[in-house]
């Protein structure tokens, strides 16, 4: 095993794996479905529409919308993958669900949303 000589000074003469191996903390596995949520950013508040939600000049749309025009929601997404973003209720935080290029759906899909 390689010894690292690095002692920086918050951690009173230990290594960071030393201080890592000392600390109680108990760690648990996340699922990965889970884990995903913590690479998205945040992009704000908008107002739900008959054409869905309007994000970087472009609409997204989801069957979840069906009759929930005018409610606030948060976007989060994922940085360089602008194909779908996930939608929260933005007083509540509860996840309504993704959200798919509109330019990308199908009739079928953006009917159910008007």
């Amino acid at each position: 095993m390689v010894e690292y000589r690095h002692h920086p000074s918050p951690l009173r003469g230990r290594t960071p794996l030393q201080a890592w191996q000392d600390d109680p903390t108990p760690l648990r596995d996340l699922p990965a479905a889970d884990l995903w949520t913590f690479t998205l950013e945040d992009a704000g508040t908008r107002t739900l529409t008959t054409r869905g939600v309007r994000f970087h000049r472009r609409d997204y749309v989801g069957p979840w919308m069906t009759g929930q025009a005018g409610i606030q929601v948060r976007i989060r997404f994922m940085p360089h993958h602008d194909r779908r973003i996930e939608v929260y209720h933005a007083a509540t935080g509860r996840y309504l669900g993704p959200a798919d290029l509109a330019d990308q759906a199908t009739e079928e899909q953006l009917s159910a949303v008007r």
